[in-house]
């Protein structure tokens, strides 16, 4: 939507390219779609993300953001340590509240358990890796 577009410019490109496929044949995933199994850190930290909101409505009005009703999700991945954490719920505050995604974040044991979910189209990003 045109009028979305000004919202977070930083924050579309890898939103607009996740789940694109590459064309290589699909990578065995240990944990599928949904992601592994949560520490109980990073359930603490999904659970707080989805039961409340972060930035209030009035703050992204001041800004000049309208957040848009994508119609669409994306799908996080969060390994265990904490700047890793901070920056997926940064992402996932962003995508969702201020650009209208519906935001799943997914439990991450490896890196290479997260890569092969987003090459089999299970997850769409990892915003530090």
């Amino acid at each position: 939507h045109p009028s979305c577009m000004h919202a977070a410019p930083l924050l579309l490109l890898p939103l607009a390219v996740a789940g694109q496929s590459n064309g290589l044949p699909p990578t065995p995933v240990e944990c599928p779609e949904g992601g592994c199994a949560c520490t109980a850190n990073q359930a603490k930290q999904r659970h707080s993300f989805e039961s409340s909101r972060c930035i209030p409505e009035h703050v992204l009005l001041d800004l000049g953001i309208q957040p848009c009703n994508r119609m669409s999700s994306v799908s996080l991945e969060m390994f265990t340590w904490p700047s890793h954490m901070i920056t997926t719920f940064i992402g996932a505050i962003l995508a969702r509240e201020a650009m209208g995604y519906d935001v799943q974040i997914n439990c991450a044991a490896n890196g290479v358990n997260a890569a092969a979910r987003i090459a089999n189209g299970y997850s769409d990003a990892i915003l530090e890796y």
